[in-house]
């Protein structure tokens, strides 16, 4: 699908919603109906088959936010880095992350901004990664510089009562680490981190703690040179507590995807290579190669 009827929209960011068949676009407007909207944005869903707008959101004015900070609000509003769009397909809600980690949180159906704060630390950690469980009420949230992941509790949200504990929960990554993506199992209580050295993390979630890492190959497992043999078992699956070294030319994890069912994982590396792992077998055993390159 190309998002070539957009005109004279200046694309933001896009979000499919697979139940519906449709789109939900955050897009710059041009500038004869920029001021129709705050910082000339517009957010709508949209049925790519017939390209007609399903819905309009109204996106949050600067009157709503609680800044206080002149120049941080005009910041906020005057950039359009940092935006993304996340549908939460269980609780139907649409998730809106602003620049300086701010979240706006609708109701899909009402179309109403039901919920919106901001991140600890939102001016130095922007926003990358926003995911929700398919099991339980919780959103993961990433961003740059951060070296955890907060694990939120919508039940929190939703009551508006002790905001100050949203926040209390997080898993704990390596230090100076960085992530790419984040991509939590359909059934399971573990999250998959994907970092720039090359890791996949799995983390579970229930009690915060780090259960295995997996090491994106180097050398490609089927044509590995008989001298090689020796350093590829390196490069295996390796348990907690184990003291692995950033390999030098390690191949960053930039994207993570899963199946409907949890068996298979998927691996996207900046080299611009796709691994398939068996997710399965990821989570429960100890030592093996990776299953497929594709």
């Amino acid at each position: 699908m190309e998002l070539n009827y957009l005109e004279e929209r200046e694309l933001v960011a896009f979000y499919f919603n697979n139940l519906k068949e449709t789109v939900f676009i955050l897009y710059k407007e041009s500038l004869k109906t920029k001021k129709e909207q705050p910082n000339g944005l517009s957010l709508v869903e949209e049925d790519f088959h017939n390209k007609l707008i399903k819905k309009r959101f109204k996106l949050l004015q600067k009157a709503e936010c609680n800044i206080t900070n002149q120049n941080y609000k005009k910041n906020l509003y005057n950039s359009y880095e940092g935006y993304s769009l996340y549908f939460w397909e269980a609780s139907e809600k649409l998730i809106v992350i602003y620049p300086f980690s701010y979240i706006l949180i609708y109701d899909y159906n009402s179309t109403e901004l039901i919920h919106h704060f901001q991140c600890p630390g939102g001016k130095s950690y922007n926003l990358r990664n926003l995911i929700a469980s398919p099991i339980e009420n919780c959103l993961f949230v990433s961003g740059e510089n951060m070296n955890f992941i907060y694990c939120l509790d919508y039940s929190i949200i939703n009551k508006g009562e002790k905001m100050n504990e949203l926040f209390n929960n997080k898993i704990t990554l390596p230090k100076d680490s960085k992530i790419y993506d984040i991509i939590v199992h359909p059934n399971e209580k573990f999250i998959f981190v994907g970092f720039a050295d090359g890791y996949v993390r799995i983390y579970d979630y229930n009690n915060i703690k780090k259960i295995k890492e997996l090491m994106t190959p180097i050398i490609d497992m089927p044509e590995e040179k008989e001298k090689e043999k020796e350093k590829t078992k390196s490069l295996r699956l390796s348990l907690t507590g184990s003291t692995n070294t950033p390999i030098k030319d390690a191949d960053p994890v930039t994207c993570l995807d899963i199946n409907a069912i949890g068996s298979y994982l998927l691996e996207g590396t900046e080299k611009g290579i796709i691994y398939l792992w068996d997710a399965f077998q990821a989570i429960k055993e100890k030592n093996f190669y990776i299953k497929k390159k594709l």
